[in-house]
């Protein structure tokens, strides 16, 4: 887990539950605000994978051709690769699902997507990196950005605009890790209790 900065001077006095952005959406009135929330990380959505590959030029994600990667935007440009981090978040009353990308993504993972791929074998590339892993149960200030095509979203995702500053160990932290437990507990006692109804052959 790497420390961000505070940057008390640019937080609003103003914060948000998470539970506010989807009453927000729900008012279904394309609208633009800004949301400050604290949350939780709890789970990275694998399935989105942690990076892509931009345009050097104007970060526009690159198409495929049959023989190389291309930008729409731009006629000539090069290729780098860019965080993105799809997350599930939780305030302790709510959840939803954060999508970090690359300044932000550097900062709380200590790494660049490009230093992460030097680093890790071409094997390996397809599964999540353990210094993304690690912010999993870190606790942020995320300044959300809602903009009219948020209330047009099929998949609802909300993009971070940037990350404020890390949270250490709150009560909410606690309330969460306690909420884990109890479902890791009530498992295991539904699997013994399977177990033991099981007729003996």
């Amino acid at each position: 887990m790497v420390e961000i900065p505070s940057t008390n001077n640019e937080i609003s006095d103003v914060q948000h539950s998470i539970n506010d952005i989807w009453d927000f959406i729900a008012s279904d009135i394309p609208q633009k605000k800004t949301f400050m929330c604290t949350a939780t990380i709890t789970n990275i959505v694998s399935h989105s994978g942690w990076n892509y590959i931009s345009c050097s030029s104007c970060s526009t994600k690159l198409k495929k051709s049959e023989t190389s990667l291309y930008c729409q935007k731009c006629v000539k440009s090069q290729s780098v690769g860019v965080l993105r981090i799809e997350v599930i978040v939780d305030d302790g009353n709510d959840s939803a699902t954060f999508v970090i990308f690359d300044e932000d993504g550097s900062k709380i993972t200590g790494a660049t997507a490009e230093e992460i791929k030097r680093n890790s074998p071409e094997e390996g590339l397809k599964d999540i990196p353990k210094c993304v892993q690690s912010i999993v149960g870190q606790t942020y200030l995320f300044e959300i950005k809602i903009k009219e095509r948020d209330f047009q979203s099929s998949y609802q995702s909300f993009t971070v605009s940037k990350i404020h500053k890390h949270i250490k160990s709150t009560p909410m932290d606690r309330n969460l890790e306690n909420k884990r437990k109890e479902r890791e507990e009530e498992d295991q006692k539904e699997t013994t209790e399977n177990l033991q109804k099981k007729p003996h052959t």
